[in-house]
Formats: C-alpha cells, sequence, structure tokens
C-alpha cells in the first residue's frame, strides 16, 4: 500500500457511484478503517481512501475534461485480485480520459509564487523577464494609483503560475498589459490586469486597480524592447525608435519627479 497524490481526469466523477467495500487495515494493536474502490470507476486499478475524501475531490477546470485529485493508496495487483473474488467489483464502469497515482514523497506540491513571465508585442515574442518581480507588486503597496491616459509603447505580459501534482499542466497565465507611462509622468510604467489565472484548484486573480511597475520590471522590459522580437530580421531597426520613445517616456517622468523633490 502507497500513499500517492491521485488524479483521475474524466467528467463528473463526483457523481459517479465508486462501488465502496469498507476496508480496515491493522496497525499494531489499532486499526485503519478505509473505502475501497474497485478498478474501472475512478482508475484502471483499485484504490484505498479515507472515508470522508471519497466525496471531496480538489477539482480543475482548466484541462479538457477536468481533473480531480485526492490523497489515496495504490494496493498491489493481488489485492484487487483477492477483492474481487470476495464479491468487490464495480457495479457500474465509466470512461477515464487518464488517471496518475504519484508517490507523496515524490509529488510536486503546490508553491506559492509563479514559473515564468513571457512578454509579446502585436502577438511576437520579445522573451522572458523575472516572475519573481510580480510577487512585489499589489493593489496596496504605493500610495499612489496610476492615473489615465496610459501612453508609450504597451506590450503583453502572461505570467505563468507554478504548477503542481498531479496536473503540473492545469495552469493559466495572469494578463497584463504594461505601458511606458500614466498621466503624472511619474516615471513608472503602469500595468493592467487583463485577465486572472491560477494553477489547479488555486486562483490568482492579480489586482483590480491598475499599479505601478517596479524598477526592476521597467528595466527588463526596455531590455526586451531594445533587442525586438525575436526571429525577426529587422529587429534591430525595428526597435531603435521604440526603444527611444519608450525610455524617453520612463526618464522625462523621472526628471519632472526630480524637479518636483528639488522645488
Amino acid at each position: 500500500m502507497t500513499a500517492v497524490t491521485f488524479g483521475v481526469q474524466a467528467d463528473l466523477v463526483g457523481q459517479r457511484d465508486l462501488s465502496i467495500t469498507p476496508v480496515e487495515v491493522r496497525v499494531g494493536a489499532g486499526k485503519i478503517s478505509l473505502s475501497y474502490v474497485p478498478p474501472g470507476i475512478i482508475a484502471p486499478f483499485g484504490l484505498l481512501m479515507i472515508p470522508r475524501t471519497t466525496q471531496s475531490w480538489a477539482y480543475t477546470s482548466w484541462i479538457d475534461p477536468p481533473g480531480y485529485s485526492q490523497i489515496a493508496f495504490t494496493v498491489p495487483a493481488d489485492f484487487d485480485a483477492y477483492m474481487e473474488s470476495r464479491g468487490a467489483r464495480a457495479r457500474t464502469t465509466y470512461e477515464i480520459e487518464q488517471a496518475r497515482a504519484i508517490p507523496i514523497l515524490e509529488a510536486t506540491p503546490y508553491q506559492p509564487g509563479y514559473d515564468r513571465a513571457e512578454v509579446t508585442l502585436d502577438g511576437r515574442a520579445l522573451g522572458r523577464i523575472s516572475p519573481d518581480a510580480f510577487m512585489e507588486l499589489c493593489d496596496g503597496c504605493t500610495p499612489e494609483h496610476p492615473i489615465e491616459p496610459f501612453s508609450g509603447l504597451s506590450v503583453t505580459i502572461e505570467v505563468w503560475p507554478r504548477g503542481y501534482d498531479p496536473f503540473p499542466e492545469a495552469v493559466k497565465p495572469i494578463v497584463y498589459t504594461y505601458y511606458a507611462a500614466d498621466a503624472t509622468d511619474r516615471g513608472s510604467g503602469v500595468i493592467v490586469l487583463v485577465r486572472s489565472g491560477g494553477a489547479g484548484s488555486a486562483s490568482l486573480g492579480g489586482f483590480e486597480r491598475p499599479v505601478y511597475a517596479t524598477g526592476e520590471i521597467d528595466r527588463e522590459i526596455a531590455s526586451l524592447i531594445e533587442a525586438g522580437p525575436r526571429g525577426d530580421p529587422g529587429r534591430s531597426a525595428w526597435a531603435t525608435g521604440a526603444v527611444a520613445m519608450t525610455l524617453a517616456l520612463l526618464s522625462i517622468g523621472a526628471a519632472v519627479v526630480t524637479r518636483r523633490i528639488a522645488t
């Protein structure tokens, strides 16, 4: 018997008849009550589950068919054969896209944070910037919020959360639009939430109001703009005007802030 992070990709798992047979596992002088689910219902193999978890699944709709996951215990094939000989078999079999059982000690757990941040301009890839910089952004991190209209070259940023087992592919990026400046000429770029995302059953909504970018984000995006779209033969020529405009907006804003402080 091996403790696993179990996942099944299929429709309406929570409504299935699991054909449960109660099982008692003796541990020393004590015992553990478990529920045996025979092959053909949620996996092509049998599983032991803690009784209260058989109708309590973590759910993700970011894969198709959707994914259901829970902690369970795998058993040897001869245990399945023994249980079948005792009359424990599926009353109804169901379609299963796939089932996964990752030993708990080997499974990747949920970890807050982001895997990567991809930047595009009009659908053309510019490259990646550090995803960690987006952990520092929040709605109340600065006393002021950007003021429209936003100006300068704008790019799209997709910030991808870290995936985790049993469905590491069940991730949806948070999508932002980055603008070089706002109406205050503050000298910072502006980040606007376009669409929330998440990983597995954990949702990540970003922030509702526009926020100012950190200096790190401004510098990394300016560097990507300077290099131009990847795979574009004319990227250097294209980048000259774009980066000049973006850096000019950022530097003008910084100069304005400097003069205000000086006065």
